[in-house]
């Protein structure tokens, strides 16, 4: 029987700004930052200064939409040009016959840029690279892969006013690339929860909507749920799905009105052209600490039907999602009335993925209320209100999802809040196949390509490969409860986790034979200062120690974009980062099961640390090494345990099973806290609320799930303990409820 403790001090949410790299070819890099022709100054190449507008009015009216029930979020202000960037760039031909063009875009005081180009015609070899003078941001290359079949490229925001344009071609070839849309961004896409000193943007109006990593049984689901960045201007959300002949076609289910911009740009075909889907946008921490490693986003697409009466709207990506994202296609219904508890996934604000709860049953055949009539009467499905989180602007398209993790449909507006329980409304796939109309009939015949009369679909791994079934473990338990890592204690200096030491890693014990992916590394660079960096390439080395004397795989990692990005945000000062780290082949654990997540001390740059977890007795897995020896790193009030987190294969392995608690508890309110049960849980589960002194407090079997819990009925008992007992396995975790 397993017994295991934990302490719950409370839990608050944040989220991380929106990072950026769509389909890309590895290994490549710009010209003007090194090489023949490294680009001296931004003041030496053409450029295009864009005019000015008013910003305050445009700002406004993004603002007053955030108010409507439509729950788009409007971020940037579109601007067109006509250049002819072949025509027009500075042109550089190297040794080897390559050329290169350059040309500057400046648009004063934006917070992000992101851009369309048509008339592209990138030759075999050839690369477009957008990118900032010191380096620090860098989309690209982009190459024919990314271009759609009408010769168009679209481009996620760069967090910058000011870049270069560059494209590399081979030797006699003739590429093409007109710029003819920039669009400044006025309001950020990283508004935050306020978490402590170390967190941006102060917004509280999101805390009682979790972050995805918070709760388990989410795994496949939350890899289907997207970022989409329509026209440049507006976020929104949607879900990767599937059809009922399987196979690899990307769809991409939202609302009609995020591809329309809430109906201004009726020519649907070119919003689909600039959009931008960003995938696995989430926290690794339940606090939301640490600013993700998102890399991972592909551009344009085509329509496969759009439904104003109705809301609905069907695209298909340009490009497969490689296996890389590990993305998942989620099923579907069609059936009218699926049985109750509901969850939404979604991204508020562009903020990093977050999740809603709904215990109740749904209202079937309602007329969505927004505040123009943009929607045929009858033909959405109500959630009066959510036990758990809240929508907002940015959440529109989302899916609402039932009991059996099948889309019903997806998110058309609302009034929901944290302060203020109020109806949200989505649009229904029921409702879909009951149209006759083109553009419903053509969704239904992609969906279903046997016949209308199949109103269900499971959803599918598109690889179905180790790699993309692999799933991360972590020894750094706050990741999961909430708790900040601050709030526990500062950080330990760099010198005290590093010094001494010829390396420090995080050691794990594994199924034999467990297959190694990847692996996280959390770094926290808050003690960097930019004059001490010594060069502009920084990088750090990763080891991976399987049982010998010397390391399985050494593995150097760039971190000079991640540093230098880091330290030039405008839009906020979090110094927490998560560096993902792919490895081309996977590693094999051998018998022993035996795994060192290493990184040697010298190779970390100057102030660079990694993040992590003090215990007041053992739990900790940090190893130091000297010599060829590893041993346990001690403090003399504990253990440590290094956040670096291994990616792994085999899905029965036992410790990856469990290394989510039996159950969480997260504060949704002042008055309500959600016990979320783990997805293993498949019996009936008992509940107990006991003092600290023995007294039972409360007593029942757990519905489902998901069970909200009375707050007040537990405030001001001091320390309480919550038992859990599901099968054979149990959970106690104790918590405070001071009195008020």
């Amino acid at each position: 029987m397993r017994l295991r403790t934990y302490i719950i001090a409370g839990v608050a949410l944040l989220v991380s700004a929106v990072c950026s790299a769509q389909i890309a070819t590895p290994g490549s890099s710009p010209i003007g930052l090194g090489g023949e022709v490294k680009m001296r100054s931004m003041l030496h190449l053409p450029v295009s200064r864009l005019g000015t507008f008013d910003r305050d009015s445009a700002l406004l009216a993004m603002e007053a939409a955030d108010k409507e029930s439509l729950r788009l979020y409007l971020f940037a202000h579109k601007q067109e040009t006509d250049i002819d960037l072949i025509r027009s760039g500075h042109h550089s031909t190297l040794s080897d016959g390559r050329q290169v063009w350059q040309y500057r875009v400046t648009s004063p005081g934006a917070l992000s840029l992101s851009f369309f180009f048509d008339r592209v015609s990138l030759p075999e070899g050839s690369l477009l690279f957008i990118y900032t003078d010191d380096g620090s941001k860098v989309l690209g290359g982009y190459g024919i892969q990314n271009i759609s079949r009408s010769g168009t490229i679209a481009t996620q925001p760069i967090e910058t006013d000011d870049v270069v344009i560059e494209v590399q071609a081979p030797a006699g070839s003739s590429p093409s690339l007109r710029l003819r849309e920039v669009n400044h961004g006025i309001r950020p896409l990283d508004l935050r929860a306020t978490f402590g000193s170390n967190f941006g943007r102060a917004s509280d109006a999101l805390t009682c909507t979790p972050e995805v990593v918070c709760m388990p049984g989410l795994d496949e689901m939350k890899r289907a749920v997207v970022v989409v960045v329509i026209n440049g201007e507006g976020v929104g959300s949607g879900t990767m799905v599937s059809n009922t002949e399987g196979g690899n076609t990307p769809y991409l289910l939202t609302a009609a009105h995020v591809l329309s911009v809430n109906f201004k740009h009726m020519n649907i075909e070119q919003q689909a052209e600039r959009t931008v889907a960003i995938f696995n946008y989430e926290s690794p921490s339940c606090s939301g600490e640490v600013m993700p490693d998102l890399t991972q986003s592909v551009s344009g697409a085509t329509v496969v039907g759009f439904d104003k009466p109705t809301d609905a709207c069907l695209i298909r990506l340009n490009n497969v999602p490689p296996e890389s994202y590990r993305p998942y296609y989620m099923g579907w219904t069609a059936e009218k009335h699926p049985g109750g508890n509901y969850i939404n996934l979604h991204h508020p604000y562009a903020m990093t993925k977050r999740v809603n709860y709904y215990n109740g049953d749904v209202k079937v055949n309602v007329t969505c209320e927004t505040d123009q009539h943009y929607f045929d009467d009858h033909m959405h499905y109500e959630v009066p209100a959510w036990d758990v989180g809240t929508t907002a602007p940015g959440s529109s398209g989302s899916p609402l999802i039932d009991r059996a993790q099948r889309v019903m449909g997806g998110l058309s507006a609302g009034k929901s809040y944290c302060s203020v329980k109020s109806a949200d409304y989505f649009f229904s796939l029921a409702n879909v196949w009951e149209q006759k109309r083109e553009a419903t009939e053509s969704i239904v015949r992609a969906l279903s390509p046997s016949g209308s009369g199949t109103l269900t679909c499971d959803g599918r791994d598109p690889y179905g490969s180790p790699r993309s079934r692999a799933h991360r473990i972590t020894h750094v338990s706050s990741a999961l409860s909430g708790d900040s890592l601050s709030s526990q204690g500062a950080q330990l200096s760099s010198e005290v986790i590093l010094g001494g030491a010829d390396a420090v890693g995080e050691h794990y014990l594994l199924k034999p034979h467990t297959q190694l992916y990847g692996a996280y590394v959390m770094l926290d660079m808050s003690q960097v200062k930019p004059n001490e960096l010594g060069s502009e390439d920084v990088s750090m080395t990763l080891e991976v120690y399987t049982g010998g004397e010397s390391p399985a795989a050494t593995i150097p990692v760039d971190l000079s974009k991640i540093i230098q990005g880091t330290l030039s945000s405008r839009q906020d000062n979090l110094k927490y980062r998560e560096v993902f780290v792919s490895f081309p082949q996977p590693i094999d654990l051998s018998e022993r099961g035996e795994l060192i997540l290493a990184i040697p001390t010298q190779s970390l740059p100057k102030g660079v640390s990694i993040l992590h977890q003090q215990y007041s007795g053992a739990g900790g897995q940090m190893m130091i090494k000297s010599g060829n020896k590893w041993t346990p790193r001690t403090l003399t009030k504990g253990t440590i345990a290094l956040w670096m987190d291994p990616l792994i294969g085999d899905p029965e392995e036992d410790q990856a099973e469990r290394s989510y608690p039996l159950f969480s508890l997260t504060s949704t309110s002042p008055e309500q806290i959600l016990l979320q049960l783990a997805d293993r849980v498949s019996e009936t589960a008992e509940l107990g609320i006991y003092t600290i002194s023995g007294q039972k407090v409360y007593t029942a079997t757990l519905p489902s799930k998901s069970t909200i819990l009375d707050r007040r009925m537990l405030e001001g008992l001091g320390v309480v303990v919550i038992h859990v007992t599901a099968g054979s396995e149990q959970l106690s975790i104790k918590a405070l409820f001071p009195a008020n």
